[in-house]
């Protein structure tokens, strides 16, 4: 019984460590990848200060021009419109 309590003891102990391990290991991989969506770009712009985000559809990334809005407003403008994905009914 002694050996069976012992050897469980350190399995969770192996189990919790490496899971704290990889934990470790996932949070810096994903906070050091090149940004890849609009979530871990707006996350890359930790000193950056934005007034104007626009999210949305195609019709959002076709016809909204931040430069235009930047050069009408002075303030920074992104957006992240994005083609539609279309479903199957």
């Amino acid at each position: 019984m002694k050996r069976f309590i012992l050897l469980s003891l350190f399995y969770i102990f192996t189990i919790i460590v490496s899971a704290f391990a990889l934990d470790v290991l996932y949070t810096f991989i994903y906070s050091n990848l090149q940004p890849r969506s609009s979530f871990q770009i707006l996350r890359s712009y930790k000193n950056k200060y934005v007034n104007y985000i626009f999210v949305g559809n195609s019709r959002v990334k076709n016809h909204i021009i931040p430069s235009i809005i930047e050069s009408k407003t002075n303030r920074k403008a992104l957006n992240f419109g994005c083609d539609g994905i279309t479903t199957r009914d």
